[in-house]
């Protein structure tokens, strides 16, 4: 049985929160996803929705206030995710700023591909997901019945990349010239 989960913003945290936490989740594909890295705020860059620890004022930032945060962040259930996922957010996101995803999909040890819509913010375009349909439409035939899926995805990852359409060029040559606390490598922000 094949279980994909998706969903967009706090729908995004939930999809990235039920992978992690659920063994049965065969693929994801979150939305600019809410709740990561809430804290971001606290080393200095944008935190992700609800946006808590952005004003120092009345105690805000009180340490049991962040360490009970940190355990509904989405950073920390991201680390728990195995099943291959497609990831995809705005650049322009005001919600849910672009460093707070990166720092959830920095730290998802499965598989994982990033689209990343150049000129979108908290939405979701016609195109992105299309390009969603199609990723787990093409993924159905690598989770066959025998429950070896890091085995088929291994076998089956220079056919998926020569099948599946990527993103528009103009949204590569962008996340490539992205400020370095923007891009998706380790050199991105992590949580501590």
């Amino acid at each position: 049985k094949n279980l994909v989960v998706t969903g967009g913003s706090q729908g995004g945290a939930l999809t990235i929160t039920s992978a992690g936490l659920d063994p049965r989740v065969t693929a994801l594909a979150p939305y600019y996803p809410a709740l990561s890295d809430m804290a971001g705020y606290l080393k200095g860059r944008a935190g992700g929705w609800p946006h808590l620890f952005k004003d120092e004022k009345d105690g805000h930032r009180a340490p049991a206030k962040v360490r009970t945060a940190a355990y509904y962040d989405v950073v920390n259930f991201a680390r728990r995710v195995k099943a291959p996922g497609l990831y995809s957010w705005g650049w322009n996101d005001e919600v849910c700023p672009p460093t707070s995803m990166h720092a959830a999909y920095n730290v998802v040890p499965a598989p994982k591909e990033l689209l990343l819509a150049a000129e979108t913010g908290h939405n979701t375009v016609p195109e992105e997901t299309e390009r969603v349909s199609r990723w787990i439409d093409a993924l159905q035939p690598l989770l066959s019945a025998d429950g070896n899926l890091r085995r088929q995805l291994a076998e089956g990852a220079r056919r998926r990349r020569e099948t599946l359409p990527r993103w528009p060029d103009a949204a590569r040559a962008m996340a490539a010239a992205a400020p370095r606390c923007c891009r998706a490598s380790a050199e991105s922000p992590k949580i501590a």
